[in-house]
């Protein structure tokens, strides 16, 4: 085999990778990341349906329970500090990590620190995820 052949095979096979991950790019276009620890940390983990960006105070009826304890029928949920969230991508179901709240209310639940690292200005993280089935693989882990 001459040095052109080698040369050849080696750039076909480069540009085969790189249509390969190309492929894979656009197949997989909007990612999930979900942090673990906040969803260790959530004592009710629900799915609901979000019309607008989320006020500072929600109530809401119709919602269903991915983990956590069993929901009573007509039973409502009342959501507090949603204004400090961050991951809302328009209208559609989002899976929110809840912790109980003030009064028999719910709040997002925050990421914890990493063991020895505090991000500057000290400031919680607290993150709702789009309704996807790898966001629902990851939670059912």
């Amino acid at each position: 085999m001459t040095a052109r052949m080698r040369w050849l095979a080696a750039a076909s096979l480069m540009l085969g990778w790189l249509i390969w991950l190309g492929w894979q790019a656009n197949l997989v276009a909007t990612p999930s990341r979900v942090s673990r620890p906040q969803l260790d940390l959530a004592h009710l983990i629900v799915r609901v349906w979000v019309e607008v960006a989320v006020p500072s105070r929600w109530v809401v009826a119709d919602w269903e329970v991915l983990r956590g304890p069993a929901r009573e029928p007509g039973t409502e949920l009342t959501l507090v500090d949603l204004d400090q969230v961050q991951g809302w991508q328009g209208p559609g179901f989002y899976v929110i990590p809840l912790v109980p709240g003030p009064e028999g209310t719910f709040r997002v639940a925050p990421i914890p620190y990493s063991p020895g690292y505090v991000p500057a200005g000290g400031e919680v993280q607290r993150l709702i995820y789009p309704d996807r089935a790898l966001v629902r693989e990851l939670i059912a882990l």
